[in-house]
């Protein structure tokens, strides 16, 4: 939607555990051109990296487990994925971005491969929060983690979604269709206690 392409460097793409160093010359010529990456900073959450610090020793990064503005990672303790903005195109209109999600939407809701999708994932969470007490107290600890991790990233993804479709009805054959599933995930996000 925003026109940009992201890519992966080729040996942090096939490589388990990559030594994160050989990237630190090719990470502060990205920050030096104005172009932060996303990656594992200090663990293995989604950050932003914004920055660099003494010629690329440590870089600069903006994760959930900090309310600073950005938290010092040496290179060498970096997680093992990153991706950087590999090119921009002019982004695609406002009604092929919204075909393109919807179809995503529509194909993940029935989705079956490795992992779970769809409403797949919504019964095998259902089934795992029902049958909680049968599990084992570390098979419980797991769960509960699991569960919040499920929670908010849906409460999210709601609340995201009504922002996206209402800013795209008008590009809709059938602009009442689009912001009607938008007050639906709406009602879903407040039941979420998510900001809409």
């Amino acid at each position: 939607a925003t026109g940009w392409v992201f890519g992966t460097w080729e040996d942090v793409a096939h490589s388990a555990h990559p030594e994160m160093t050989k990237f630190a010359d090719l990470m502060v010529a990205e920050i030096d051109a104005g172009r932060p990456m996303v990656g594992f900073g200090r663990d293995y959450n989604v950050a932003v990296c914004l920055g660099y610090v003494n010629g690329g020793t440590s870089f600069l990064w903006r994760d959930y487990g900090s309310e600073a503005d950005s938290v010092e990672v040496p290179v060498a303790k970096m997680g093992f994925w990153l991706d950087y903005l590999r090119e921009h195109r002019d982004p695609p209109a406002r009604a092929v971005q919204l075909e393109g999600a919807l179809r995503l939407a529509a194909r993940n809701w029935d989705r079956q491969d490795d992992r779970r999708w769809g409403r797949h994932a919504l019964r095998a969470w259902h089934d795992d929060v029902r049958d909680a007490m049968s599990f084992t107290e570390q098979e419980r600890g797991s769960l509960f983690f699991a569960n919040w991790w499920g929670f908010t990233t849906l409460a999210d993804a709601r609340s995201r979604a009504v922002k996206f479709l209402r800013d795209h009805a008008s590009a809709s054959p059938d602009p009442a269709a689009i912001s009607r599933a938008a007050a639906l995930y709406a009602e879903e996000a407040k039941l979420c206690n998510a900001q809409v």
